[in-house]
């Protein structure tokens, strides 16, 4: 049996690094338009951006392990079954023969508080028994992964960040352009 807890920092690390990835397009592209000469240049964003959302990653995951100290196991994985646990939950339980879908949402991060956490729902063939794991660990997502190769995965709300990138490249490309 494999045991998970939960990582209440999943949400902000995956929105931190989502919104940094889809930015990229438009400081590609401001770069190339503020400094069209130095084409060696342009090499230096990627290593940058790419250390630059690594060192939110691990710093987020380094304070996740700090917190983990103090957390208690809530989910677990046996061969046949994924049960949650809690002080404040029902616990839930669903073979893992039965699911059929996996909707992972990134959740969302409100100014004054009150945001939804990252979460992934289990859902069998006919959509009538769900199992949802708030602040899912990483871990945890890979080992169900691993393990409901038959299940079919979906991604939710992902349109926010290409339209973010979209348009976060356009207002970028008009700055340089009327600058």
């Amino acid at each position: 049996m494999k045991k998970y807890k939960f990582n209440y920092l999943f949400t902000v690390m995956f929105q931190l690094c989502s919104l940094l990835i889809s930015f990229f397009p438009g400081i590609f592209l401001m770069w190339l338009l503020i400094n069209p000469n130095e084409g060696e240049g342009v090499l230096y964003i990627f290593p940058l951006y790419i250390v630059l959302i690594l060192f939110f990653t691990v710093l987020g995951n380094a304070i996740h392990l700090l917190i983990s100290i103090f957390t208690d196991y809530h989910v677990y994985i046996d061969e046949k079954n994924i049960t949650i646990q809690g002080k404040r939950i029902l616990t839930q339980s669903m073979s893992l023969e039965d699911v059929n879908y996996i909707v992972f949402d990134h959740g969302t991060i409100t100014k004054y508080g009150g945001g939804s956490p990252c979460s992934i729902t289990l859902f069998d063939a006919s959509y009538s028994k769900s199992l949802i794991i708030n602040n899912p660990s990483f871990l945890l997502i890979c080992n169900l992964q691993k393990r409901l190769k038959h299940a079919t995965f979906k991604f939710n709300n992902y349109k926010y960040y290409i339209i973010c990138g979209c348009g976060f490249a356009v207002f970028s490309l008009l700055i340089c352009l009327f600058t």
